[in-house]
């Protein structure tokens, strides 16, 4: 933990933090937390059957599928047989008539495309939550509020096989669609993957402040997905290390107030580190006609060819992604 000015405490002086670092043979790549090593897998190898795959068509619009025997793909342009699909290589086969592309789903594409019970957390707000929970191989997460299971899969990339998530979820309802999504993208992925995806996650039925058998001081970092942390911030003070973080996702700031002025009234051993919102702006990029320059019968052919040229017009997208929640890092301290 930095000790600088800017800081905000909640109570007692700051004390020094050393950052947790362990030796893995996978390596995280900055901001999104990526495993190198599980993308090794050749992914120019043709589609199979149990395979998710997402199709986008001219306009952009994009659905997720999956390749099973004897199914088919169908648009208001036509139906493609799922038969003509597995064989073919991702994006080399453009179905031109029907003007869909296919190609296999990134995680950022599979979250915001999924089946979804809760609201998910968004890739964006997932990819800073990971960064700032600084996990790692075989770092132990716990998770209370699993919800569609989207920040599940991130953390269980982040940890790797060496690591373990603890995903608690107390409504059933919600934690059956994680399950879902979970094993569904696995599932998926081990279809096409020389290194299966890691099987480090676990899921609760149970309410996280009533699992009694829990160790103490078990946890490397705590991810927080509820309306309410009243009642679950002590708890988190039993089972998270000290030095390490717990980070909230918090749609409004009258809830950042509320847990904050909780955690001062508490006396609870906590200092904020940071409340942000992640914004990403999004832009339109596009050709421009092609431009001509020559005035005919003046230039020659060859020179009109090679005064020919494209240029690009930019703009900011239509489509912006808005608020989506508000995060909130702290740090237990004692």
């Amino acid at each position: 933990m930095s000790n600088n000015c800017y800081r905000s405490l909640l109570r007692l002086p700051v004390v020094k933090y050393v950052g947790f670092s362990r030796c893995c043979s996978w390596i995280m790549s900055t901001g999104v937390n990526l495993l190198h090593t599980i993308n090794d897998a050749s992914l120019e190898s043709p589609f199979k059957y149990d395979e998710i795959v997402m199709a986008e068509h001219r306009k952009g619009r994009k659905r997720l599928f999956r390749l099973t025997v004897g199914g088919q793909f169908a648009s208001p342009l036509g139906i493609i047989p799922y038969a003509q699909i597995v064989g073919t290589n991702e994006r080399s086969t453009s179905f031109a008539s029907h003007q869909v592309l296919f190609y296999r789903p990134t995680l950022e594409d599979y979250i915001l495309h999924m089946k979804r019970g809760p609201t998910v957390t968004y890739p964006k707000d997932a990819a800073a939550m990971v960064t700032m929970m600084d996990i790692g191989c075989g770092s132990k997460v716990l998770e209370s509020g699993s919800g569609s299971g989207g920040l599940t899969l991130f953390l269980s990339r982040a940890v790797g096989n060496e690591g373990r998530i603890d995903s608690y979820e107390v409504r059933s309802g919600h934690l059956e669609i994680a399950r879902k999504n979970v094993q569904a993208w696995k599932g998926s992925w081990n279809v096409n993957h020389l290194q299966t995806w890691p099987d480090n996650i676990y899921f609760f039925h149970q309410d996280v402040i009533k699992a009694l058998t829990m160790p103490t001081d078990v946890f490397d970092a705590v991810a927080l997905d509820l309306q309410d942390l009243s009642d679950v911030l002590p708890f988190v003070l039993k089972v998270l290390r000290i030095g390490r973080p717990v980070v909230a996702y918090l749609p409004n700031i009258t809830q950042v107030i509320t847990t904050l002025q909780h955690i001062k009234q508490q006396s609870l051993p906590f200092s904020l580190d940071r409340v942000v919102e992640v914004y990403h702006k999004l832009w339109h990029i596009a050709p421009s006609k092609t431009l001509n320059f020559s005035s005919g019968a003046t230039h020659s052919e060859s020179n009109a060819k090679k005064n020919d040229y494209d240029y690009y017009l930019a703009r900011p997208s239509h489509a912006q992604h808005p608020h989506t929640a508000f995060i909130i890092k702290m740090i237990r301290i004692e």
